[in-house]
């Protein structure tokens, strides 16, 4: 009998991550001060892969293979 498995044997991650960035500021006197920025940024994975872990014992222990 094959000991239980903990999930899936395969696993499948699909991320998003999306930042962007405005600054401003301005005296325009007293010395004169002109600052801007800008910047953004756009980061995707997307990937499937084998892990699952197997129990094996009773105390719930477990080991995983790559």
């Amino acid at each position: 009998m094959d000991a239980p498995r903990a999930g899936e044997t395969w696993e499948y991650s699909d991320i998003d991550d999306r930042g962007g960035l405005l600054r401003l500021e301005y005296d325009l006197a007293d010395h004169v001060t002109l600052f801007g920025n800008v910047g953004g940024g756009l980061t995707g994975v997307e990937r499937s892969f084998a892990s699952a872990p197997t129990i094996t014992n009773g105390r719930g222990d477990t080991s995983a293979t790559p």
